[in-house]
């Protein structure tokens, strides 16, 4: 996978120049993943959820397989002699049966065989089911690492708006002293401190709930999060994009595969009216015991039993109907997947194409504003600006220094939106390093399965 790799975002180094450090190797973008991929409950969930319609196989593969069944009875029955005469004694007889039986399906009329290819399709509903999961999960994890970073920029721009403006109510202060400004322009300081104090409190806030946030998703609070300097390669144009996600989005491999499930199912519905061939074979032992006589008997047979259903009181006739309409709509929803994936891909390009134009507008008014401060300060010190005008060029420089970040994380984030819409943010397109869960192990193990109950982890 190739990457393209991008400058340091201007919300970095401000918030490096506000906090006098420069970067240090602290927890990155991977990290997050793989710690949210391995622990994450939703993930965990999925998973489990997959291994159990995996078991839709054995349960259709049993079909095809023999099954063994043993019975056996015991009783105790007395009875009057009457042609022996009165005070004869009584019959008594302890009758005892056992029996064991093998019942071999040999024909079906293809219920078995489409059931089977009915549980194949739902289990590649089920991982594909599993793939938007992990897509939604990702995804959010940028979402939650982008937002611990924005608002940490955000909470330091605030943070050193309240020194500068505290310095600056000192100044006004000393200034008010000696009748060089009015106590207008000393409220007019204070009201800017204290609106700067709650905005700074807000934004603590908005950090305190954006780290929670990303403590659910991966598992741990976070520490020193790194800027992200690599952004997964992107398409060219929007309809390559498009392209992309009608090939690999899982929500419409989803529909698709469950499409294929109701084909089946219709398949398994009209095996109802067809022939049932099964091999029987039974060996019983029975030993009736009398007094004072006993008699033991044993039986083998081998049966070859054919049945033809002709009537069923219109209830297969149902299935079949239930099970047609049932197709047609999987078929139309397939339809309307498909829409919502082009709408959610055409969204995704736009919301990109507008973030970065919206990055070069902030750095464009960012850089303006930083002039046209200092531009008012020294007019200021002439007496031609006022001290209200200072507070309003540093008010607007800082309201475009936090658009500014906030563009920077909606773009990035926006670049990824694009991706899950194709299907293309998963462990395998991200290169995420450890182990990935591989669900043929638990499938192979439901698959081939004739006994037992252990699961698979």
């Amino acid at each position: 996978m190739t990457v393209i790799l991008r400058k340091a975002s201007l919300p970095a180094l401000v918030a490096l120049s506000i906090l006098g450090t420069t970067p240090s190797q602290g927890e990155t973008l991977m990290d997050a993943f793989v710690a949210a991929y391995s622990s994450n409950p939703v993930l965990e969930a999925e998973r489990a959820n997959l291994r159990a319609t995996d078991e839709n196989v054995a349960q259709a593969n049993a079909g095809w397989r023999p099954t063994v069944q043993a019975s056996g009875s015991i009783g105790r029955n007395e009875s009057d002699n009457f042609f022996e005469g009165p005070g004869a004694p009584k019959s008594i007889a302890k009758p005892k049966r056992g029996a064991v039986s093998l019942t071999q399906p040999v024909f079906s009329s293809f219920r078995t065989l489409n059931q089977r290819r009915e549980a194949k399709a739902q289990v590649m509903v089920g991982r594909s089911r599993l793939a938007s999961v992990e897509q939604r999960v990702l995804l959010e994890v940028v979402g939650a690492y982008m937002d611990v970073l924005r608002d940490g920029a955000v909470l330091n721009l605030r943070r050193n708006n309240v020194q500068v403006l505290t310095r600056q109510l000192e100044a006004a202060a000393d200034r008010f002293e000696v009748g060089e400004i009015t106590r207008t322009d000393v409220s007019q300081s204070e009201a800017r401190l204290s609106q700067a104090v709650s905005r700074r409190i807000a934004s603590e806030a908005s950090l305190s709930g954006s780290r929670a946030a990303y403590r659910r998703l991966v598992g741990d609070a976070p520490g020193s999060l790194e800027q992200p300097g690599v952004l997964p390669t992107l398409p060219e144009t929007e309809e390559e994009a498009v392209e992309i996600a009608l090939a690999e989005n899982p929500d419409l491999a989803g529909a698709q595969f469950t499409e294929k499930a109701a084909k089946h199912s219709v398949g398994k519905a009209k095996g109802a009216f067809g022939p049932t061939i099964d091999f029987v074979a039974e060996h019983t032992q029975s030993r009736n015991t009398f007094v004072p006589d006993e008699i033991n008997r044993t039986s083998n047979t081998l049966t070859l039993q054919a049945s033809l259903p002709l009537y069923q009181g219109g209830a297969a006739s149902s299935r079949v109907r239930q099970a047609k309409y049932q197709a047609a709509a999987r078929r139309i929803e397939v339809a309307q997947v498909e829409r919502e994936v082009l709408e959610e891909v055409r969204n995704a390009w736009e919301d990109m194409r507008a973030t970065r134009a919206i990055i070069a507008a902030s750095k464009a008014a960012v850089d303006a504003n930083t002039i046209a401060l200092e531009g008012v300060r020294q007019e200021a010190e002439v007496g031609s600006r006022t001290v209200l005008d200072v507070l309003d060029a540093e008010q607007e420089l800082l309201d475009t220094q936090v658009e500014l970040v906030r563009a920077e994380r909606n773009s990035f984030v926006a670049g990824f939106r694009l991706l899950a819409s194709m299907g293309r943010v998963n462990p395998d397109y991200l290169q995420l390093p450890g182990g990935q869960y591989d669900p043929e192990v638990a499938y192979r193990k439901a698959k081939n399965s004739w006994f037992g109950w252990g699961t698979v982890d």
